[in-house]
């Protein structure tokens, strides 16, 4: 079985990546600070990225207090191995994350539920929106997904909710280990941490596990734990430097946001739920409702329920994070499937497991019938949309990517300029060199006072340079084809690229092109 769904696995994501490549950009925001993160411990053993903003303009290589630094470790342990490009080697591990789900679902998760069922869980983590969307792209989300469901299928393993385990103390190790280099990967792992502690109590109360199981966990846990910890003190002076402006939407809204993610991530139709957060908060009400229920159902059998309290608790826990940290923090985009990606498969093994433990078999059939809706509802969704994907045009940043001319002027600026781009990205990755992101918009007016922001922060002595991408935002420019605004002096600005999209170089006042 297991073979099976890793051969499952594998065909699934090269077919669809095999679509995705012809027209998508594998490149976002995120993906720019673990590669740089990369390369800088490469370079010089220290994981730095380039400031996002122009300021500051004097330094171009700065420590990243958003993500922790174990993504950014594995993609520069895996780069001399692969041949030695970063940006290529960065891709690799959320695609081969993705095509392992169905067989770390299937092979530590086994005894969970029967053969079927277990299948139609991995099928529903591999099809599910969130890792479609996301696998493709050079990201941590996938990847911090398969390492939780290493961390809690080996503790469920360790603690004896499945059944008696061999070497259950390794299992146990094995699972601490997994949830600490987990959240060295990405901050969402704290779920993960906190939801084992929860499980270890709750065998310890219910005599499950070997004696000092939590010893063991804690034995995995610590030395990636303990170097995250010395790292942050080190480098930010405090053990959690993440932060954020303040959040501009409340928790009512943000919980909202997160049932309908979720729901859409577990194969609930749209249709069904269109833009109604009530409904989805309804429907996932009664959703964990019935894993409590499940829950209380098993306490005669400890290790059923001590299943159902790891998978329910990993799935409220993101849930309290999720919702907690968007309230806090103003991330720039709502709740959506790439943050429940890591929690949908609990949803449905704990829905399993419930389902298995009902009295009635036409409630269970009933159940299992949801189920395979779910299912066919995510199978329809993907092939429509893969069906679709072979009709796009290649998307604009794949085909300046591919513009060698563009990239050969951006990498011929002087080694010193603080260069800054509205597709700071494009050139990041595509050059590579330090370029700062500086948004433009409005007319020629607005433009010469952006420019004059990049001329401030570079100082008298740095020369500068902007590369502008001509898109919507910049239809008011002159050097993107409008008239001049009246009464302003245009920008002198240099076509690199004529046809669409146009890129042109500026000169910034004051400074050197």
């Amino acid at each position: 079985m297991g073979f099976a769904a890793l051969l499952v696995g594998a065909l699934v994501i090269l077919c669809y990546d095999r679509v995705l490549a012809t027209y998508r950009y594998p490149y976002s925001g995120d993906s720019a600070s673990y590669i740089d993160m990369a390369e800088s411990l490469l370079r010089e053993g220290r994981p730095l990225v380039t400031p996002w903003d122009v300021d500051p303009g004097d330094v171009d290589a700065v420590p990243q207090p958003l993500f922790p630094p174990g993504y950014a470790v594995l993609i520069a342990a895996l780069t001399p191995l692969a041949g030695g490009d970063v940006r290529r080697v960065a891709l690799y591990p959320g695609r081969l994350a993705a095509a392992l789900l169905p067989c770390l679902v299937v092979l530590l998760f086994y005894g969970a539920a029967g053969r079927g069922a277990l299948a139609g869980v991995a099928a529903l983590t591999l099809l599910s929106p969130g890792v479609r969307d996301w696998h493709f792209l050079a990201y941590s989300d996938v990847p911090a997904l398969a390492i939780a469901i290493v961390a809690l299928g080996a503790l469920a393993r360790g603690l004896g909710f499945l059944r008696p385990t061999p070497h259950a103390l390794w299992w146990l190790f094995g699972a601490g280990l997994a949830a600490g280099v987990g959240y060295t990967v990405r901050n969402s792992g704290l779920a993960v941490l906190a939801v084992s502690v929860v499980a270890l109590g709750f065998a310890h109360i219910r005599a499950l596990g070997p004696p000092r199981a939590a010893l063991y966990w804690l034995a995995g846990a610590m030395p990636p734990l303990a170097a995250l910890a010395l790292y942050n003190l080190d480098v930010f002076g405090q053990l959690q430097p993440y932060d954020m402006p303040q959040s501009t939407r409340r928790w009512p809204a943000n919980l909202g946001d997160y049932a309908l993610a979720q729901l859409d991530d577990l194969g609930v139709p749209e249709v069904l739920l269109g833009s109604s957060a009530v409904l989805a908060l309804a429907l996932l009400a009664l959703l964990a409702g019935a894993l409590a229920l499940g829950c209380w159902r098993l306490r005669r059998t400890p290790g059923r329920q001590g299943l159902l309290v790891l998978l329910g608790g990993y799935a409220a826990a993101g849930a309290l994070l999720l919702v907690a940290s968007r309230s806090r923090y103003e991330w720039g985009n709502f709740i959506d499937n790439r943050n429940v990606l890591q929690y949908s498969f609990a949803y449905a093994l704990g829905a399993v497991v419930c389902a298995e433990s009902l009295p009635s078999g036409r409630l269970r059939r009933i159940a299992a019938g949801l189920g395979v809706l779910a299912i066919a509802s995510l199978l329809v969704t993907a092939a429509r949309d893969l069906s679709a994907a072979r009709g796009y045009q290649q998307e604009t940043w794949l085909a300046l990517s591919q513009d060698a001319a563009i990239m050969a002027v951006a990498r011929a600026l002087p080694k010193d300029a603080l260069v800054a781009s509205n597709a700071a990205l494009l050139f990041r990755l595509g050059v590579p060199r330090p370029v700062r992101e500086l948004e433009v918009g409005g007319d020629d007016r607005s433009f010469l006072g952006s420019l004059a922001q990049l001329r401030r922060a570079a100082g008298r002595r740095r020369p500068t340079a902007f590369l502008l991408v001509c898109d919507q935002w910049t239809v008011g420019f002159s050097a993107c084809g409008a008239g001049p605004a009246d009464g302003a002096i245009a920008p002198s600005c240099t076509p690199i690229r004529v046809r669409a999209p146009r890129v042109l170089l500026c000169a910034v006042p004051g400074g050197e092109r």
